[in-house]
């Protein structure tokens, strides 16, 4: 049902808009970030984070894999995705594992994405893979 959340949201950063990426978050959206020492909490300090991250130049990704649980009106997707961007001349990709919690929004644009509700991120946890 949400299996191709991850994909838009990964489609989303590649275009590089932080408005079109802060779409996908509730306003009030908790975000543990890969590249903040801080626990980020609704669209202001969101759109702080992303409009760094999004500034790395040709900064785009692709979904690993991933796992789906059904938890009722709650979603979650757990995987692991890989960015690549450039850094000082010098292509970088960075392997990270993400946890997005997902809830329903009723939506009355006349899109309908799953039963008519649009799905929005409520936490997003990332993490850099560590080296073992």
């Amino acid at each position: 049902m949400i299996r191709n959340f991850p994909e838009l949201w990964m489609h989303t950063i590649c275009q590089g808009s932080v408005e079109g990426v802060l779409g996908l978050y509730r306003h009030n959206a908790v975000l543990v970030p890969t590249y903040s020492d801080r626990v980020l909490s609704g669209h202001h300090e969101l759109a702080k984070y992303f409009k760094m991250f999004l500034g790395k130049e040709g900064l785009c990704g692709q979904i690993d894999g991933l796992i789906e649980q059904d938890l009722g009106s709650v979603k979650s997707v757990s995987g692991i995705y890989t960015f690549r961007w450039m850094e000082r001349g010098r292509a970088k990709a960075v392997i990270a594992r993400f946890t997005f919690v997902l809830t329903p929004e009723s939506i009355h644009t006349g899109r309908v994405w799953v039963s008519d509700k649009r799905w929005r991120i409520v936490t997003h946890h990332s993490s850099e893979m560590p080296d073992l």
